[in-house]
């Protein structure tokens, strides 16, 4: 009773914060000190050209809440007991800061069947010797009813390689990937298995948060992955994640016999794949409480060269399936191809924009007295963290004191992003390689 008392509080504050920031909207729109024709006309120009991520924002927000009354509806549709052997595989190359953590942490699940398999792709570190140490003591202590751990090394041929590897080798219908700077909580694969009671669903993306947040950059990161996660649950309503990340993704085996495998060429595989199940005519949806922690950036400049290969392979993944946009093909799911994909694209040269109207909106506000605008972006930004914050406690806990600088220093991640894409083009440009970030390892937990 207390624990139904508790939801039913946070329900009531998150539709309380809906509200308010409906009601922060449309003030905006309808206050007569924000009549449009009386603003500045390149302010005019910024505002015209906002409009169809103000149309997306407005989307999110009101279809959010919808995420987990759908999960309800679907779940009452697929009612039988379904318990598929499960393989976990973590790719690993030059992981001895994080692979037994992560191996651990699989290991640790909760789930009737599943299986752990390590794939080395050519570690040139202590990698190979900890982990066959590993699995050796693992072994010798095994009960009768563990899972079962293999590991398997082979020549460097990048993470592709070594997913592709774990696939041929895998026992389970279900395939779960996480990488080796990960852990996974021990209910994930049971959150990640009941969406695929529905046959048509051939992956599942989940929910990945940044665990070293000692940092500034570390917070950062770890509330931008919160927002981020958050846009995914309307991508799940209609069916269609667009990126169901690496570090936290699920697959039915039987898929990469009809689509293939992963794509070795791609620096980003992930995105690579996930639209082109969706390219097949397969739903790819998103499991909240299937939690994975991963490590962060520790560095700018490391940040910035991941985001640079996270762009590329974007972009890449654009032109490989331009064929999508504003398909109407019966298969191809319409809110991906005519939404998410063609805001995806517009939301990369958006960040050129950005970087003039987040300062330009700052000063005007200012130099006017007229705080409207900037009010309304700050109502926006905490109601989305939150709800979050509100509407999952367990997953969302280390927001709560950040929800006031929250949007704050959320935009900080615009100024990183925008760095990235210049790179990024001057990458494409040139034609110049884009390899793997490297940055100082601290562990998934920030050296705890």
């Amino acid at each position: 009773m207390k624990s139904l008392n508790k939801k039913n509080t946070r329900n009531i504050i998150c539709t309380f914060l809906y509200i308010l920031t409906g009601g922060a909207l449309i003030y905006t729109i309808i206050s007569p000190s924000m009549d449009i024709l009386i603003l500045p006309v390149p302010f005019q120009v910024m505002l015209f050209l906002a409009i169809p991520f103000f149309i997306k924002l407005f989307i999110y927000l009101v279809l959010s809440p919808w995420y987990k009354i759908k999960k309800f509806l679907i779940q009452k549709r697929y009612p039988l007991r379904y318990e598929p052997k499960v393989t976990i595989i973590i790719p690993a190359w030059n992981e001895e800061v994080g692979i037994i953590n992560s191996i651990d942490s699989a290991l640790k699940c909760d789930y009737p069947d599943f299986e752990v398999l390590a794939i080395n792709d050519g570690s040139t570190d202590r990698t190979d010797e900890m982990a066959r140490e590993y699995l050796e003591n693992y072994n010798k202590r095994k009960k009768i009813g563990s899972p079962v751990l293999r590991y398997h090394y082979q020549a460097n041929g990048g993470k592709a390689s070594a997913i592709n590897r774990g696939i041929m080798l895998a026992e389970g219908e279900i395939i779960i990937t996480i990488d080796s700077d990960s852990i996974i909580d021990s209910a994930a694969i049971g959150e990640f298995v009941k969406h695929f009671k529905d046959p048509k669903v051939m992956s599942v993306a989940g929910n990945i948060k940044v665990g070293n947040i000692k940092g500034t950059l570390g917070l950062i990161q770890h509330l931008e992955f919160v927002a981020t996660f958050c846009m995914k649950k309307v991508e799940s309503f209609f069916n269609g994640v667009f990126v169901v990340g690496g570090a936290a993704a699920a697959y039915r085996k039987s898929v990469f016999d009809e689509v293939g495998f992963f794509t070795t060429g791609n620096i980003t595989e992930d995105i690579d794949m996930s639209v082109r199940i969706q390219d097949a005519g397969y739903k790819v949806l998103y499991a909240e409480k299937a939690l994975v922690i991963t490590e962060g950036a520790t560095s700018f400049s490391g940040l910035v060269k991941q985001r640079v290969r996270w762009k590329r392979g974007r972009f890449e993944t654009f032109l490989n399936y331009k064929k999508m946009f504003f398909s109407t093909q019966k298969k191809h799911n319409p809110f991906l191809t005519w939404i998410i994909l063609p805001i995806g694209l517009l939301a990369e040269l958006f960040l050129f924009y950005e970087v003039i109207f987040i300062p330009f909106i700052l000063f005007y506000s200012i130099l006017h007295l007229n705080l409207i605008f900037l009010l309304s972006g700050m109502v926006i930004g905490m109601t989305i963290f939150m709800s979050e914050y509100f509407g999952n406690y367990k997953l969302n806990r280390l927001v709560g004191p950040f929800i006031p600088i929250a949007p704050i220093l959320f935009y900080f991640a615009v100024y990183v992003e925008f760095f990235a894409l210049v790179k990024t083009l001057y990458t494409m440009i040139f034609k110049k390689e884009v390899k793997w970030q490297v940055w100082k390892r601290e562990g998934v937990l920030g050296g705890d």
